[in-house]
Order: structure tokens, then sequence, then C-alpha cells
């Protein structure tokens, strides 16, 4: 049931090189057919070469982007650790940009999901029973509390008054 070529070629010369280049995006037409159409419209050999080329360029930078950002995703959200993202990172033949600026925001990610809970919200769990007192000073000591600063302020835990108070 193929169409004979010149059948497809009468039919594309009514469309316009927008529409052309639509149908070559969306893998309707081939390099060679898109080749054809856009000739038959009188457009100049440079210029359908030029078209075609930033299509193509234009299809393996959504491309690019779609696996950059997948890799973001499943990293940021903790599905693969950071070794594994990097990694795909670099298995996927990107510049040294590409990986960097992947690589901020993978971290930015990771940063917001990994972020400590406020001292005040440490002290309404601890107040609640939700963790204990030794996990609380952990927490306190990645919030970067001195271990006197902590002392100080479980200490002010302790007699009940809290920043609301």
């Amino acid at each position: 049931n193929a169409e004979d070529p010149a059948d497809v070629a009468l039919e594309l010369e009514g469309l316009t090189r927008g529409t052309i280049l639509g149908m070559f995006d969306d893998g309707v037409l081939t390099e060679a057919e898109t080749d054809t159409a856009l000739l038959d419209l009188g457009i100049s050999q440079p210029a359908v070469a030029l078209f075609i080329t930033q299509r193509k360029m234009e299809r393996e930078r959504k491309t690019r982007t779609a696996l950059i950002e997948n890799i973001v995703r499943l990293v940021g959200g903790g599905h693969i650790n950071l070794d594994a993202g990097l990694d795909g990172l670099a298995g996927l033949g990107l510049t040294a940009t590409e990986i960097a600026i992947a690589t901020q925001r993978i971290l930015s990610k990771r940063k917001s999901r990994d972020r400590l809970p406020t001292p005040v919200q440490l002290n309404k769990m601890l107040a609640a029973n939700i963790i204990d007192a030794e996990q609380w000073d952990t927490a306190m000591v990645g919030l970067n509390f001195s271990d006197e600063s902590i002392a100080r302020i479980a200490a002010l835990t302790a007699t009940g008054i809290t920043e609301e108070d």
C-alpha cells in the first residue's frame, strides 16, 4: 500500500514550509521527503539544508533536555543516589556546561529535600515525643549549633518556655 513517490510529491506541493517542517518534526516525513518538498516550494538548497539542520538540532536539544530533566528528577527525589545520577549525566555525552548546570540543579533539589527541621519544629517534635532527646541533639548539631548553644537551648526547652511565649 505504499504510495508512489510522485504522488506524495504532488500532495506536498500545496503545503507551506511550516507545515512541511512540522511534519518532519513529527516524523511523518523523512529528511529526504522534507528536502524534496521544500525544494518543490521553490526554496533554495542552502536554505532547505539550513531549515532541516535547525530542526534536527532542535530535536536533539529537546531530547537532551528531557534526559537531563529525568536524571535531575530521579536524584532530586531520592530515587537514585547522587553518584548514579552523575554517572548517568556523564553517560549522555553532554557538554561540560550542561553537566555543570544539571549538577547544580541536582544539588539544589537535594538541599531542599534534605533540609533539617527548624529548632522550633524540633522542640515541638520533642514535646510531642515524636523524637527523643538524642535525636533532638543530633539534629541541632546538624543545624550547626555549638555544644554550648545546644545545652542552653535544651535547658530553656526543659523549662517549657518557647519562642511563641
